[in-house]
């Protein structure tokens, strides 16, 4: 095999092999439609689904906004954007929740105290997807 060759081919296998990294989950200060960060926190990586756990879930944190409604977000971040997608795959959602996945994180979004409809999910969804910048 010629160096010409074995060159391409050596750096495709060390492309397939390497693992993202992705950075520490910062929740963003503010998500259009008007919420606003209220608070903010690390959840043990123990207390992630199963699913979560199995797949290696890096990092869990949770934040509350204010806003039209009152919204509870769990993020894990996991190793790759392929292991975050594989997880929305597994996922089981509890009702009244909206999961979706971008980039390497598993994004779960909940009505907060004083409710909110889903339709107010969806809009925080959107936003909160465009805020995160994956």
């Amino acid at each position: 095999m010629t160096r010409r060759t074995l060159i391409p081919i050596l750096v495709l296998l060390a492309g397939c092999d390497r693992r993202q990294n992705p950075g520490k989950i910062s929740l963003p200060a503010a998500v259009d439609g008007g919420w606003t960060l209220q608070s903010t926190g690390k959840l043990p990586n123990e207390s992630a689904p199963e699913a979560a756990r199995q797949l290696g879930v890096m990092e869990t944190v949770e934040g509350r906004y204010t806003g039209p409604s009152n919204i509870r977000v769990i993020v894990y971040r996991m190793p790759t954007d392929t292991v975050a997608f594989e997880l929305i795959q597994k996922w089981r959602p509890e009702p009244g929740t909206l999961p979706f996945h971008t980039g390497p994180y598993l994004v779960v979004i909940a009505p907060g105290e004083g409710g909110g409809d889903r339709k107010q999910l969806d809009t925080f969804a959107r936003g909160f997807e465009r805020a995160l910048g994956t």
